[in-house]
């Protein structure tokens, strides 16, 4: 991904965040929360940066983790498949 994009869950928009990045490290990952905010990482060689924004990208908050600690963007995926049936013909 070389942009983050919002989404929107009361509604389903869907917000390209093309203003200034919070870090020049490469983008890696997005979440949009409940309260409206926006977290993202970004990381490169082993250097992470975690950021927030509360008003859709327009200011942000950052910080690095302590030295030998990571920021991380992980996404958990439940999904449930049903058996084939085949029929003989």
């Amino acid at each position: 991904m070389t942009e983050p994009l919002a989404v929107d869950p009361s509604t389903g928009d869907v917000y390209r965040l093309s203003g200034q990045p919070p870090s020049p490290l490469a983008f890696s990952g997005v979440y949009p929360a409940s309260d409206g905010s926006i977290w993202t990482t970004y990381g490169s060689n082993g250097t992470t940066v975690g950021a927030r924004s509360a008003d859709r990208g327009v200011t942000w908050t950052t910080w690095t983790p302590a030295p030998g600690k990571t920021v991380l963007a992980l996404a958990g995926v439940w999904a449930t498949r049903s058996p084939r049936t085949r029929t003989a013909r």
